[in-house]
């Protein structure tokens, strides 16, 4: 899915504001069970905000992200997108523009984790 001129505008909006989303992320993902072991909340932030951000250009998974190979890291992001995406962007962000982030990043994920 290649990024409209509207969704161009508001990724924009969310690299200049990537470090507030990064934190807060890293402060929900500090609370993911002890079993699944992160090394650094805040990487694991960062490294899937890249996959959601790539996913709109088709780029799908990020070699960083990879590393991570955790569902319940991949969970806990996933559950936490959209209200971080709309306390970052603004309770106005259209819905539209969070169901492409939401479906872009968990069919990256999908893509990357082995079947079982």
């Amino acid at each position: 899915m290649i990024a409209s001129p509207d969704d161009r505008d508001l990724l924009s909006l969310l690299a200049e504001r990537r470090d507030v989303f990064e934190a807060r992320m890293a402060q929900f993902l500090s609370d993911t069970p002890s079993s699944s072991p992160i090394p650094d909340n805040k990487v694991a932030a960062r490294l899937l905000l890249d996959v959601v951000l790539a996913s709109h250009a088709d780029v799908g998974f990020t070699a960083g992200a990879a590393a991570i190979s955790s569902r319940k890291v991949f969970s806990h992001f996933g559950d936490a997108l959209v209200p971080l995406l709309k306390d970052v962007l603004g309770p106005d962000v259209p819905i539209a523009f969070l169901a492409r982030c939401v479906d872009g990043y968990w069919r990256s994920v999908r893509e990357q984790m082995p079947k079982t």
